[in-house]
């Protein structure tokens, strides 16, 4: 049975990844973060054209828009975009472009997590529980739906084979972290990007920064993380591609532990790598927490 599991899991990553346009003619839609794009294209099929704006390995917490994306926005009749503050800077984007398409954001409505160190916050990464990115994808349905009536059923149809793919996903994730003891299942990383994660599969979480790279790790984040590694004998840290690893490089230093990764943490990655999907980022990153911590 995990075999084939992991043959279909396969096969979803090499649907149409983050960064691929659509090949249908007209406006395209606009989505933010890659993870999004991916979802909208994985959706909305070959019947219409998703326009990505951040690139792989991009971060989406301090994106600066350049004058192509404000192009995008003024000419789609829909934006798609994640939500939870996770980008700050949209809505400066939307009204200087003056884009008069609606607004779709996934994640509202959905119950989250605040930030540990600043409670006015919610905590974004929403795509690292499984069960709760699947709950974003009615929003995605309906909105492609009343765009395009007439490709309601192309759509309902994509819906439901991606989301058998991320029950799939979930099911081999947590199959593959059962070989991580328990006494082994801390997850130090750069930023607060795994709380999700760690709640929905059995991580302790140990970030320096907080849930945004707009914040700024001092002294005594350090002093924390350190000693968390060294008393509970943390065999390996994480860098994330979308992140400087010179916070974690200094706490391995300290500590004596190995550096791992990197983990994508809030971009896919390269079009042409087995990351470059969301369904390919998962897997790629459970693949490096197994090795480095089992």
């Amino acid at each position: 049975m995990w075999r084939r599991v992991a043959w279909l899991l396969a096969l979803a990553s090499l649907l149409v990844s983050c960064g691929q346009p659509g090949s249908q003619d007209g406006p395209r839609l606009v989505a933010t973060t890659t993870m999004v794009a991916d979802m909208v294209r994985q959706i909305a099929g070959h019947r219409l054209r998703v326009q990505g704006l951040l690139t792989p390995g991009a971060d989406p917490h301090i994106y600066r828009p350049v004058p192509r994306d404000a192009e995008a926005i003024a000419q789609a009749p829909l934006v798609f975009s994640h939500g939870l503050h996770l980008e700050p800077w949209l809505p400066d984007l939307v009204r200087q472009s003056g884009g008069k398409g609606r607004q779709v954001v996934v994640a509202e409505g959905l119950a989250n997590r605040r930030s540990p160190t600043d409670a006015s916050l919610p905590d974004p990464h929403i795509w690292f529980d499984v069960p709760r990115w699947r709950r974003t994808i009615p929003r995605v349905v309906q909105a492609l739906s009343a765009h395009d009536p007439a490709g309601r059923q192309v759509f309902e149809a994509n819906a439901r084979l991606y989301d058998q793919q991320l029950g799939l996903l979930d099911a081999w994730i947590r199959r593959e972290l059962a070989q991580v003891p328990r006494a082994r299942r801390r997850l130090v990383t750069s930023h607060d990007a795994f709380g999700y994660f760690g709640a929905a599969y059995g991580f302790e979480v140990v970030p320096i920064q907080g849930v945004s790279t707009e914040s700024e790790a001092g002294t005594q984040d350090l002093v924390r993380v350190v000693q968390r590694v060294k008393q509970a004998q943390v065999p390996m840290v994480f860098v994330e591609t979308s992140v400087n690893a010179r916070l974690v490089e200094q706490v391995a230093r300290e500590t004596g532990a190995r550096v791992g990764g990197p983990l994508y943490s809030d971009a896919c990655g390269a079009f042409d790598t087995s990351g470059g999907s969301y369904v390919g980022m998962l897997r790629d990153n459970v693949a490096v927490i197994v090795e480095g911590l089992q």
